[in-house]
């Protein structure tokens, strides 16, 4: 039987202010309620566990996919699947696909950065970053959060409005760099472009800085 958890917080590392009454690194002597182990210096999932985060599962380094130089892999087909994370596996949700009866569902691969983006604003307060990959970067500025939209392609929930370009501006403001797969970086490109060119004609960029920027949104899933 495997057992499924959410994932407390993207941020539960930086909550254990929080959360313990004694730091998971304090080993000092506390009498009966001393601290001889790190078991909580990480979050790792116990053999049949699946922890479910926001864009991987996370389950137990002893499990039946395949690992070679970090890298996760399918036993039965090689298809990468995620990364090896300390004693964990990670496998991205993108990665997989979801059968049942005839409805073929897969994760959008784009939702790793609005995970991403959303995780860093709410531990920073930052709002500038950059993504890239291997062969190309994108610079977004995140004006608001938690918006509600509809477009010719529906509605969505928890919105993120921001202003982008392909090719990162020289504008002098700080910015969180985040690497993503190539994959994801172009994913969310074109979900970026698509939304953009639905907008009305007036609306689609903001001059900043004397830069020309996009506007667009990104929202959950």
């Amino acid at each position: 039987m495997v057992f499924f958890f959410d994932m407390p917080s993207e941020l539960w590392s930086e909550m254990m202010d929080f959360w313990h009454c004694h730091k998971p690194h304090d080993h000092g002597n506390h009498g009966e309620h001393q601290h001889t182990t790190n078991q909580y210096e990480e979050l790792k999932p116990k053999q049949m566990d699946v922890i479910i985060g926001g864009f991987y599962f996370l389950v137990d380094k002893a499990g039946g996919l395949k690992v070679e130089a970090d890298q996760v892999y399918c036993p039965s087909c090689d298809a990468e699947l995620g990364v090896l994370d300390k004693s964990s596996k990670k496998v991205f949700k993108y990665n997989l696909k979801l059968n049942y009866d005839t409805v073929l569902e897969q994760f959008p691969r784009y939702l790793y950065v609005y995970n991403c983006v959303l995780d860093k604003i709410n531990l920073s307060a930052c709002r500038t970053f950059v993504i890239k990959s291997d062969s190309k970067s994108l610079f977004i500025w995140v004006l608001n959060i938690g918006l509600d939209i509809s477009t010719e392609t529906g509605v969505f929930k928890n919105a993120l409005k921001l202003l982008y370009d392909v090719d990162h501006p020289e504008i002098e403001m700080p910015t969180e760099e985040i690497r993503v797969p190539g994959v994801v970086l172009d994913d969310c490109i074109t979900l970026l472009q698509e939304i953009n060119s639905q907008l009305p004609l007036g609306h689609r960029s903001a001059a900043v800085a004397g830069k020309n920027l996009f506007i667009s949104f990104m929202a959950s899933a």
